[in-house]
């Protein structure tokens, strides 16, 4: 979740930087959509991530995209991703007191000061992680093959070096907009078992912030494992009167 937030808000205004956008660049607010515990429904989740660039004609391999990808370290099974981050806030205060002391253009702080290494350590998916360092490896590499089959025309219709300028003020003609689903399962019984487990979940919150909002201390308790407590403004809590009481 941390994660998220943190791609949906800094790396969100990085690109903005970059690209000259104003405000955010996700559609729509961050929501997790839990994946079961099944084999088929996670492997298809990694497939669809790593089939990214192949399926829409931009690059002839996954390996091959040369923005984020998981691809090459997948392969190499280092399992990290190398990167920068750069302190925004330190670099602004230190411009700000520059600029009170009046420091000359040379003195100026820059902002490879403020800058230095991110690595990011990926984990195997839960069904896979029994397999061994060697066998994930193996798995990621005949997956990866067997979208280059699946998509042999799409990656024939690639360029070999992948070169994509788009202009600051482009906007696309037509987006992709589908419903979200509530869960990823491979089964219809697990996608029943889920949703199951959500009503019960959604009906023990309802019940537990009813009783909240009627100041009931023992609501506390009776929310379920995960949940947050609604954002209403109770006063003290006070216990519920006696049950012999009109």
């Amino acid at each position: 979740m941390r994660f998220c937030q943190y791609i949906s808000s800094n790396i969100s205004r990085e690109v903005g930087r970059l690209r000259r956008w104003t405000g955010g660049i996700f559609r729509r607010r961050y929501s997790d959509v839990v994946v079961t515990h099944e084999l088929a429904a996670q492997a298809g989740r990694l497939r669809y991530l790593l089939s990214h660039g192949v399926k829409e004609k931009l690059c002839r391999r996954p390996q091959d995209w040369p923005g984020v990808h998981c691809a090459k370290a997948l392969l190499s099974g280092v399992m990290k991703l190398e990167g920068e981050w750069i302190d925004r806030s330190a670099f602004y205060e230190a411009r700000r007191r520059s600029e009170r002391k009046g420091a000359r253009r040379g003195k100026r702080p820059r902002l490879a000061d403020h800058t230095e290494p991110m690595v990011l350590t990926l984990s195997k998916i839960p069904a896979w992680k029994h397999l061994s360092d060697e066998a994930y490896r193996k798995a990621i590499a005949d997956m990866i093959g067997d979208i280059l089959d699946e998509y042999e025309e799409q990656r024939l219709a690639a360029p070999k070096i992948v070169r994509i300028a788009v202009p600051a003020d482009y906007r696309p003609d037509k987006t992709k907009s589908s419903p979200k689903p509530v869960c990823h399962a491979a089964s219809r019984e697990e996608r029943k078992r889920f949703h199951q487990r959500r009503r019960d979940f959604v009906n023990a919150y309802l019940e537990a912030s009813a009783l909240l909002k009627k100041g009931a201390r023992r609501a506390l308790d009776r929310f379920p494992q995960g949940a947050f407590l609604p954002p209403v403004g109770l006063g003290p809590l006070r216990s519920p009167p006696p049950a012999s009481a009109a």
